[in-house]
């Protein structure tokens, strides 16, 4: 799991894992009556540790995610966990920009922007990488960097919950930005994966109440 404060997707504090993603893998494992644990590991180092094969599970992933360290290798993903979506928070002051006015987004270390990549690489736009999210948004907060490249709703919750300052950004549909899906993933246990998707087929129920309970979107707005 990503050592990284997502609520409500996922958190990893005080040596607890928390959020929506732990209480879906917690209703799955604990129907399969197997041990489980769950190992959090700072984002870019969990990316080498997955591809590795030193943890047995990934969660949240994406096939799109870190796609030149997992080239050659048979991952298998579930089918979508959590719908998101994964754009550009900027300060109201900066509504309406356009992508040529971007020169600096914040994010966190090992995150991947796909629909940015190509004005990364051309070198238009410079990523600032952070340690977390918190550090990202305070970054455009103080005007350092033009926006915050990040799920929208977990952007939101950090500013309402831990920041204090709701809506001291604003999410730029105008921007480049990704309708994202989380996935499970496993290159050692293919067939559990099947059997992950499987469940979540035949427990719709629990996976909307859980939805419910952590305030989740389905990536629209």
């Amino acid at each position: 799991m990503e050592d990284n404060q997502y609520l409500p997707h996922y958190s990893y504090e005080n040596n607890e894992y928390q959020g929506f993603g732990r209480a879906v893998l917690d209703a799955f494992f604990s129907s399969m009556e197997h041990d489980y644990r769950y190992r959090a590991l700072p984002v870019a180092r969990l990316f080498r540790s997955f591809v590795s094969r030193e943890v047995d599970f990934k969660y949240p992933d994406n096939p799109l995610w870190s796609a030149d360290l997992k080239a050659g290798l048979d991952i298998a993903y579930s089918a979508p966990v959590a719908a998101t979506i994964d754009g550009v928070s900027v300060l109201p002051t900066n509504q309406n920009r356009r992508a040529d006015d971007i020169r600096i987004l914040a994010t966190v270390r090992g995150f991947t922007a796909p629909n940015w990549l190509e004005r990364i690489q051309s070198g238009q736009v410079i990523l600032a990488e952070n340690s977390s999210l918190s550090r990202a948004i305070q970054q455009t907060l103080m005007g350092r960097v033009d926006g915050t490249y990040a799920n929208i709703d977990v952007v939101e919750y950090l500013l309402r919950r831990e920041l204090g300052q709701p809506q001291a950004l604003v999410f730029e549909p105008a921007l480049p930005h990704t309708r994202t899906y989380y996935y499970l993933s496993s290159i050692k246990y293919p067939d559990i994966i099947t059997r992950f998707t499987a469940w979540m087929e035949n427990n719709p129920v629990v996976i909307e109440q859980l939805r419910k309970r952590y305030s989740l979107s389905l990536g629209e707005r």
